[in-house]
């Protein structure tokens, strides 16, 4: 779908620990004693909760590479081109 595996895994891997420490915070709020308190703070929690899904997904929508840039992973290609080094001077 256009982002490539590495930073579909670093994105996948920053948003689990975002969503970690949300559940952490949250229940941590629901140990303590004072009901106000736990009311207060998971309202706030799912008010960060909302505005953070909404800055990965427009993180998502940035960072995504166009298909054209894209490489699929199949670099012997059955045309007759060949990946050509640009290094590499031929004779």
């Amino acid at each position: 779908d256009g982002l490539a595996l590495e930073y579909r895994l670093v994105l996948l891997a920053f948003f689990l620990g975002t969503l970690s420490f949300l559940a952490i915070a949250f229940i941590y709020s629901l140990m303590q004693g004072d009901i106000i308190l736990s009311v207060s703070l998971i309202c706030v929690l799912l008010y960060l909760l909302r505005h953070t899904l909404r800055a990965f997904k427009r993180l998502y929508k940035r960072f995504r590479l166009p298909p054209a840039l894209a490489h699929s992973g199949n670099f012997n290609a059955q045309d007759g081109s060949r990946m050509v080094d640009p290094l590499v001077q031929e004779a």
